[in-house]
């Protein structure tokens, strides 16, 4: 049986092969938060030097335009987290994965791919800081109409409540 691994399964992310969370989910049939929460039960019992140097929070947008949470992971911290995945299934998936992760490091060792590896890392890059803009601006030009109208509000109900701040004033005096 010929195992495939989602697209793009392991990346370069600076100059480290990396995986995540979304991404094991996917091969290993297994919902995100599942995985997310796996990955939080075994840093739990880990030395943050280990968490740190394996481990990354970081957002991505989902299918709705909004950020999530998600772990991208070393080779290392990938096998600490599928030790314990262990139907026939999962153990291919396992060593397709270190198949993926020892090719593209062959690839990144090589001289004549690194500087297209890094090409490609940093278009990824982009590609995520664009879509985060994007959303940005979407959030901003929401943030621009609901001011208007709450400022509209404001003044209404300012003008509103007027008459009676005249009443209390008079009385004041």
């Amino acid at each position: 049986m010929q195992i495939e691994l989602p697209e793009n399964s392991v990346f370069v992310h600076g100059e480290e092969l990396k995986t995540n969370s979304l991404k094991v989910a996917g091969a290993f049939g297994k919902k995100h938060f599942h995985v997310m929460r796996d990955i939080k039960n075994i840093t739990a019992q880990l030395p943050d030097s280990f968490i740190q140097s394996n481990f990354g929070l970081v957002e991505y947008i989902d299918g709705k335009g909004q950020l999530r949470p998600m772990y991208e992971m070393t080779k290392d911290g990938f096998m600490l987290l599928v030790m314990g995945y262990n139907t026939e299934q999962a153990m291919q998936i396992k060593v397709a994965y270190i198949k993926e992760f020892n090719c593209m490091q062959s690839m990144l060792n090589n001289p004549n791919t690194l500087i297209m590896t890094k090409l490609l890392a940093v278009l990824e890059a982009e590609k995520q800081s664009f879509a985060k803009a994007s959303l940005a601006g979407k959030i901003l030009r929401k943030r621009q109409t609901e001011k208007l109208i709450n400022q509209a509000k404001i003044t209404s109900y300012i003008q509103q409540l007027q008459p009676l701040l005249n009443k209390f004033e008079a009385l004041g005096d």
